[in-house]
Parts: C-alpha cells; sequence; structure tokens
C-alpha cells in the first residue's frame, strides 16, 4: 500500500529528518483538496503563522511526499514532526474530540494515485 504526506505550508520546505528518511519520491505541482488559511500563531515555531484547514479560504500550493512506512509509522513522524519532536519517539493518538490548538491528522484516500494520504 502506498503512503503519502500531503505537504503544506513550512511541511514543503523543511519536512523534518524522519520523514526526508522516509521519502521515496516526491509529487511536485500538487494543490490542496480542502481550502486553508493562516489561522492562529504557532507555539513551537516562535509565532510563525499556521496554516489550518477551513471552510473559508483557498486551495494552496503542496508537495506529496511518498514514503516506505506504514500508515501509523507515518502519521507518528507527521506528528513528531509538527510537535517539534523529531526522533523523540512519541507516538499520535487519534482523538475524536480535540482542543483548537491539538494536532490532528487527517486522512485521505486515493489522492493523487496513494493509496492513503495523511
Amino acid at each position: 500500500m502506498k503512503v503519502g504526506i500531503l505537504a503544506y505550508g513550512s511541511l514543503i520546505f523543511d519536512p523534518g529528518k524522519e520523514i526526508i528518511e522516509a521519502t521515496v519520491e516526491v509529487k511536485c505541482d500538487v494543490v490542496t483538496p480542502f481550502n486553508v488559511e493562516f489561522a492562529r500563531s504557532s507555539k513551537t515555531r516562535g509565532g510563525a503563522p499556521t496554516l489550518v484547514p477551513v471552510e473559508e479560504g483557498q486551495p494552496v500550493a503542496a508537495k506529496l511526499f511518498l514514503l516506505n512506512v506504514d500508515e501509523c509509522e507515518a502519521a507518528n513522524r507527521l506528528y513528531r514532526r509538527e510537535i517539534n519532536k523529531v526522533g523523540s519517539g512519541k507516538c499520535y493518538e487519534q482523538n475524536d474530540n480535540p482542543r483548537e490548538d491539538k494536532i490532528v491528522v487527517e486522512r485521505l484516500e486515493k489522492f493523487k494515485g496513494v493509496d492513503v494520504v495523511l
């Protein structure tokens, strides 16, 4: 099964060591299949603006990183990158009712020919 990470915003240029190590291919010229906007300041990146999916807004340019790990490990690597804890071994735990400032890893199926995209 092909697993990928849809990168937009800072993730495009700085996916982090763990994602880079697992990347076997990068698809460029991809656009998010959802709208995003700068919605808040990052607590872990010096107050930099953070792009988040929203109802209103616009799709943005993205890249699709295809990985050589399974879906669970891809989610863990993405989560660690987003919380600035690359290499820590922390695992992502799905939360059905997350607070506004929590990381949520969502799943797309059959996007751009990839079985599962996070």
